[in-house]
């Protein structure tokens, strides 16, 4: 029962870890307007390097693995 536990456990702290990359940035009352340019053909991992440089995601790897359904 003690292994079951931790299993449980580490698969807790391991959602709630990516629930948190998942959330907005800032709250609303802070937001700022910002375009970014991602030309057509751009690959996924291009895409997550440049809202990353933006301050636009939490998480390259988890915006590249979100989206390519990894």
């Amino acid at each position: 029962y003690v292994a079951v536990f931790f299993v449980f456990l580490f698969f807790t702290f391991t959602a709630l870890s990516m629930i948190s990359f998942l959330v907005p940035l800032d709250s609303k009352e802070n937001a700022v307007s910002v375009r970014v340019e991602i030309p057509s053909g751009t690959s996924t991992k291009r895409i997550s390097e440049i809202l990353a440089e933006n301050n636009l995601i939490r998480s390259k790897l988890l915006f590249y693995c979100f989206n390519n359904q990894i």
